[in-house]
């Protein structure tokens, strides 16, 4: 025994840098990486054990506990898995991953010290039950695969893998052989290309672990190499910091996530052992993080342009419930991974970046979402004093790789989303994202707030009316049509100066759906604190209305921010809508200003929406929405103070039948509360109840949940009569409001929760609400703005009160959710069939309506050009002048003269020097010759791509353009004052033949 504890220790000491875990013995190096990557799965470190009392790990064990404990509730004790989804996983592999997503979430509570359930003897043998089942009947060496391939090779062995590592001291070899079997049947080998590519290296990689087989973790290790190279075409990471997946999709915050985070895993796994990753381009993991994540990153939110079609997908639940998990805990969680284990500078470089974005945005709510290991990693970085915290990023991104442009400045980012003949329209996969008709069409995003566009924006916005975008507008547009296309035009792209300023352009054409022919030249100008936008050669046929959508902006919780257009402050009242011809300039508070250059008329509409998440994505559930037309419950609800003789699952309804309890004061008694986790942010629920209440405390109805002394409900009762009762109770204090009922016995209820405004409501058919019987301000969720409803449930109840009165049957039909958010639509109308229609308008973020009124009257900008040959704009306090020249003939303004389509973008320094910067957004040049009505003297900088062919009397330039595809070329020129130049002779360098 002295023997092998001798070895464990040695291996430990070699493979981690000379830490010991008392009491956690290695008898081999896979051991040794097992148990390593058990402590990360459960956070616990016995050498270093977290302390119980910190109130972000205790709320994680709450969570797992509540999750994991429902499951087991659940799960049928014969077959050990459950109802709901054991004969539906025959047919659909999303039914069968969510199985074994449940027994991991299970056995995670059972291996996490501090959890109720640790080391729980029946919880672990009814997880070891359900693999067996699982393994017997659905996923086994034999098995055929059905429905999606990811279920198979990826999502199930990773769940499974992380189950067995969990479980590995308790499992029989016989089951630890069977279930790498079946691994080995779907996943036996790497292959694929990006994220895909990683996660299969993963499951390769601790399947070799798991049956010490070094072959399988040196094919895991040797997988992740192919990763490392920067890509040319197709999926991976490219020059300019694009990341592409499934060929034609910027997908940095989605696949590209998930890349970083396995990636990350799989190389701290196996640091130090045998296996270690040699690879001579291993490096370039730092660089992605520089130039791929930050950027994209604003207060520790990923960017929705960059999430593919999971900008349609929930970011809820207590815990990550799926191997992608989400953009912005999958990216922390890869940057936290790489500061356990990087070389040098980076983990300085890489812990400032993390400090900043934990510190500028809510890492309370990323603690939610992150592991008990990743909590204590992000706490030791932001309480750690020596690290500082990064920089908030300054500059103008070109993204020519993935058709993105991303423009930073202190406080605020603009995104624009695009697409071309190289890169796709929108991605509908899956039932995924079937309304992303519009996102690449020159969509804008101005963030503020990191939740200006997360996903509740998604299942509320107009999805045809997305900033940005001039679009031909039909509502009745079906979902998923014209997805997944590429544009016949090419020129998408731009130019940056420095890195600090930019132009951005899009030859666009709406294609692929009905008889749409519109065509827009767009074209945006990034300065330092103002974007102007431009559009000409609107032109459509379609017989349509066509309009350009200056802003769809998302308000707080009551939609009244304050709306100045020219000075006079607009109603703040939902529904209003308003056209206002001539307007020159408007402010909308928390956003900033917009400004129009001679004026334009637009439309104002405020409104509150509302949307579900199914309808933007079927692929997940989204717990909640119960037709309660089963037999049994969904494993999302969970009771509170349970009596299972008191209620039934009928097939068409739930039946709670009515006990003395209250929730009243401190009496807190009621008696089978049904609960689930509400979603982030503002929402509305509703029923449909049949009750028949007869003596007085007889009530039942739906509520609204943090705790026995904080809720809200609406209720069906007996008072006097039958009526409706509303209560709110904060902090034990309760106030009570009654009315009549004069909907009868079956009656729809509904809660409103805006902020800490919760209004109720009730109906005779679920369709006419009219005013709100009675609403309520209560903290229960807080009251900030776009709150994330931390530990807020809402459900059903029904209870006789104090009294001992009568049992009566609450019968109620459904429970329903829709998220609601308030939005502020500005819009120009085209009409129908314009014919070469254009607009113009500056957008100003963060600034004040009097600085907007000051622009408005003596703008920065002056817009030179705006037609189908070339936009142009001179930013007269920089020096800086922006163009776009659209045609093959080029085009000239001011100084500027390009010989063929072009961005370009120049800086008079007024010092006596410029800056040129050349792009070809075309991607399919050669060379661009561009002349400079100046005169230089002398070259003072040049990339080796830009040739000089004259300086004097003008310049003249040749750029080649070919071996980098949509990259910026740049020059920097001393010039000659403008009174000599006319007396100067040409002075020619290189060739002197340009294009006529």
């Amino acid at each position: 025994m002295a023997a092998k504890m001798l070895v464990a220790v040695i291996l430990l000491t070699l493979l981690f840098g000379g830490i010991t875990r008392p009491a956690v013995y290695a008898d081999d190096v896979y051991d040794a990486l097992r148990l390593k990557y058990r402590e990360k799965l459960t956070g616990y470190d016995p050498s270093a054990p977290y302390t119980l009392s910190d109130p972000h790990i205790q709320s994680h064990i709450e969570r797992l506990d509540a999750a994991a404990g429902n499951y087991w509730r659940s799960l049928n004790p014969t077959t050990h898995v459950w109802d709901d989804l054991a004969d539906s996983s025959a047919e659909y592999s999303a039914e069968l991953a969510s199985i074994y997503q449940r027994l991991e979430t299970m056995a995670r509570a059972w291996a996490t010290y501090g959890s109720e359930y640790y080391q729980n003897t029946q919880l672990l043998n009814d997880v070891m039950a359900g693999l067996d089942w699982l393994y017997e009947n659905r996923y086994n060496e034999n098995a055929s695969p059905y429905d999606n391939w990811w279920h198979w090779e990826i999502g199930i062995p990773w769940y499974l893998s992380d189950t067995v590592i969990l479980l590995y001291d308790a499992l029989t070899s016989e089951q630890i052989d069977n279930y790498t079997k079946a691994i080995d049947r779907f996943t036996p080998t790497v292959d694929m290309t990006g994220a895909n590519r990683v996660w299969k290296s993963k499951v390769v990689t601790l399947r070799g672990i798991i049956g010490k087989q070094p072959e399988k973790i040196q094919a895991g290790s040797d997988g992740l190499t192919d990763v490392f190279s920067y890509a040319t075409s197709g999926d991976g990471f490219y020059s300019d910091g694009s990341f592409i997946q499934h060929g034609y999709y910027p997908y940095a915050g989605g696949y590209g996530a998930a890349l970083l985070y396995h990636l990350s895993d799989v190389l701290w796994i196996i640091s130090g052992s045998p296996w270690d990753n040699a690879s001579s381009e291993r490096d370039n993991i730092y660089e992605w993080v520089y130039e791929t994540f930050d950027p994209v990153l604003f207060k520790g939110a990923v960017l929705e342009s960059v999430r593919g079609r999971e900008i349609s997908r929930p970011f809820t639940g207590s815990l990550p419930e799926w191997p992608m998990g989400t953009g912005r805990t999958r990216t922390v969680e890869g940057l936290l991974t790489l500061t356990d284990f990087a070389d040098g500078p980076h983990i300085s470089n890489i812990s400032s970046i993390l400090k900043h974005h934990l510190e500028d945005g809510d890492h309370e709510i990323l603690f939610r979402h992150l592991s008990i290991w990743y909590i204590q990693k992000a706490k030791s970085i932001l309480d750690d004093p020596a690290v500082p915290s990064g920089p908030q990023l300054v500059g103008n991104y070109q993204f020519y790789n993935q058709d993105r442009v991303v423009h930073r400045r202190p406080g605020w980012l603009f995104d624009i989303a695009m697409h071309s003949d190289r890169i796709r329209n929108y991605e509908w996969l899956n039932g995924e994202n079937p309304r992303g008709w519009y996102t690449a069409d020159g969509m804008t995003y101005l963030y503020m707030h990191p939740e200006d566009y997360n996903f509740i924006f998604w299942s509320t916005v107009d999805p045809h009316r997305l900033p940005g975008i001039t679009v031909d507008r039909d509502p009745s547009r079906p979902d998923g049509v014209g997805c997944c296309a590429l544009m016949p035009n090419s020129w998408v792209g731009g130019a940056a100066l420095a890195g600090a300023y930019g132009v951005a352009g899009m030859d666009f054409q709406q294609h692929d759906y009905s008889n749409m022919d519109l065509r827009a030249r767009k074209s945006w100008f990034m300065f330092d604190d103002e974007i102007v936008a431009l559009g000409a050669g609107i032109s459509s046929t379609s017989g349509r209305t066509i309009e350009t959508v200056v802003e769809n902006r998302s308000l707080n919780s009551q939609g009244d921010n304050d709306l100045i257009v020219d000075g006079t402050v607009q109603p703040s009242t939902p529904g209003w809508t308003e056209q206002l011809a001539s307007v020159n300039w408007f402010h909308l508070t928390d956003t900033g200003g917009y400004v129009f250059p001679g004026g334009a008329d637009l439309n104002f509409l405020r409104e509150e929406r509302a949307g579900k998440n199914e309808d933007i994505n079927t692929a997940f559930y989204v717990p909640g929405n119960d037709e309660f037309d089963t037999t049994e419950k969904s494993a999302c609800w969970a009771w509170v103070r349970e009596d299972d003789t008191r209620y039934t699952w009928t097939g068409s309804a739930l039946e709670i039948v009515t006990q003395q309890g209250t929730l009243a004061g401190a009496a807190n008694s009621t008696r089978n509360l049904l609960l689930t986790e509400t979603p982030p942010e503002d929402f509305r629920t509703a029923t449909r109840l049949t009750f028949s209440p007869s003596e007085v405390g007889q009530e039942a109805g739906l509520i609204l949940y943090l705790d026995d002394d904080n809720y809200v409900y609406i209720s069906s009762s007996y008072d006097d009569g039958h009526s409706l009762k509303t209560v709110s109770e904060s902090g034990g204090v309760t106030l009570t409001h009654s009315t009549n009922n004069a909907f009868g016995s079956t009656i729809h209820l509904r809660i409103d929760k805006s902020g800490a405004q919760y209004s109720t409501y009730a109906s005779g058919d679920g369709e006419a609400w009219g005013d709100p019987i009675h609403t309520y301000i209560n903290g229960l969720a807080g009251d900030a703005d776009r709150g994330w409803n931390l530990d807020l449930r809402m459900g059903l109840f029904a209870q006789n009160g104090i009294a001992t009165v009568s049992e009566v049957v609450a019968e109620f039909e459904h429970f329903h959710f829709e998220h609601i958010r308030n939005y502020l639509t500005v819009w120009m109308a085209h009409g129908v069939d314009p014919n070469d229609a254009s607009y113009s308008y500056v957008v100003l973020p963060g600034k004040p309506a009097h600085e907007v009124s000051e622009y408005s009257a003596n703008p920065d900008v002056i817009i030179l050009a705006n037609n189908s040959s070339v936009q142009a704009v001179r930013e007269a306090k920089l020096g800086i002048t922006g163009a776009n020249f659209w045609s093959d003939a080029g085009g000239r303004v001011e100084h500027v003269t390009a010989h063929g389509k072009a961005s370009v973008v120049m800086r008079d320094h007024n010092d006596g020097t410029i800056t040129v910067a050349v792009a070809d957004p075309t991607h399919a040049q050669s060379t661009i010759a561009v002349e400079l009505a100046r005169t230089a003297t002398s070259v003072l900088s040049q990339d080796p791509t830009v040739t000089v062919l004259q300086l004097s009397p003008i310049v003249r330039l040749e750029v080649n353009v070919a071996e980098t595809p949509g990259s910026t070329h740049t020059i920097a020129l001393e010039l000659l004052p403008l009174d000599f130049h006319i007396f100067l002779p040409v002075i020619s360098v290189g060739v002197p033949h340009l294009p006529q």
